[in-house]
């Protein structure tokens, strides 16, 4: 996945015993074209309170929706202290089929091959992944209107007024 970080991101802090709840989405403005992935963090309590830890967004110089997708998922599972449980949320039914089996993989070696190492990583460590149904207001429906105003504005930036 090709990528430009345009910031370092901080790492993730969670106390003792909460676990991790992602949100994810992955947009291109065409297909295949330019686009962006955002993840938005946030800790889970032993009580189920979630508190915000952070926000990120990576552009992509060339993706497809099924790239930009698993890309989203990836760097979820990239950031994500490996002795925490992690809770993944994707606006992608497609991905939780192919994860359930009940698709093949067919395309994207290469991030499929990151995906199964960033899993094997985890070892114990509960790892969950659900399909949400797009909603605008939804946490994942935030994610994918911040990854597209964010590759708007890195691939078309408006012209500065002075």
């Amino acid at each position: 996945m090709s990528g430009r970080d345009v910031h370092r991101p901080r790492r993730l802090i969670l106390a003792d015993g909460d676990g991790l709840l992602a949100s994810v989405a992955g947009v291109v403005l065409t297909n295949p074209g330019h686009g962006a992935i955002a993840a938005a963090f946030e800790g889970i309590s032993a009580s189920g309170t979630l508190y915000p830890i952070a926000t990120e967004q990576v552009a992509l110089e060339t993706a497809t929706p099924h790239r930009a997708a698993l890309g989203a998922l990836i760097l979820a599972l990239r950031r994500a202290p490996l002795a925490h449980a992690l809770r993944i949320h994707v606006d992608a039914p497609w991905l939780t089929e192919l994860l359930e089996g009940r698709q093949r993989r067919r395309a994207n070696a290469d991030l499929w091959r990151d995906y199964d190492r960033l899993v094997a990583a985890r070892g114990d460590a509960a790892t969950t992944i659900v399909a949400n149904r797009f909603e605008p207001a939804s946490s994942v429906g935030r994610m994918r209107a911040a990854a597209y105003e964010y590759a708007s504005n890195v691939f078309s930036p408006r012209p500065r007024r002075f």
